[in-house]
C-alpha cells in the first residue's frame, strides 16, 4: 500500500494509508474535540474517563517515541442519529491519539474523512 508523507505538524509526522473515497484534513484540535465530547459523549475519550481504554494513552504517547513520530490520521464521520435526526460525529479509528494530543498541548491534527463530507467539516478546518 502507498504511504504519503502528509504533514510534519509540532514535530508529529502525519501520514496515511490511500483510502479510496477518503481525504485528510488540518483541523482545529481543541475546538473538534469540543464537538466531539458534546456531539458523542460514549465515544469522547480523555485520560480517566470511562471510554478511555487503560493505558491506550500512554501507549500512543510511547508509540510516538519509538516510531519517529509516524501517525496515521484518526478516522471520522458523521452520521444522523435515528432517534434525534441530528448529525453525530462517529469515530472510525484514533480517539485515543487525538486524545494524547489535546494532553500534550497540540492546536492542530490531521485526520481523515469521507471526502463527500467535507463540507459538514468545515467549521474545524484551518491552516
Amino acid at each position: 500500500m502507498l504511504i504519503q508523507n502528509l504533514n510534519e505538524m509540532n514535530g508529529i509526522n502525519f501520514r496515511r494509508k490511500t483510502h479510496k473515497g477518503w481525504v485528510n484534513i488540518t483541523i482545529d484540535l481543541p475546538e473538534f474535540m469540543d464537538y466531539f465530547k458534546k456531539s458523542s459523549p460514549q465515544w469522547y475519550v480523555k485520560r480517566g474517563n470511562k471510554n478511555e481504554v487503560k493505558g491506550r494513552i500512554d501507549r500512543f504517547g510511547k508509540f510516538i517515541e519509538e516510531n519517529n513520530r509516524d501517525v496515521v490520521p484518526a478516522e471520522f464521520y458523521f452520521l444522523i442519529d435515528n432517534k434525534t435526526f441530528q448529525l453525530k460525529l462517529i469515530i472510525v479509528n484514533g480517539r485515543h491519539r487525538l486524545a494524547w494530543m489535546l494532553e500534550k498541548g497540540y492546536k492542530k491534527a490531521i485526520i481523515s474523512i469521507p471526502q463527500n463530507q467535507t463540507e459538514l467539516f468545515f467549521k474545524f478546518i484551518t491552516m
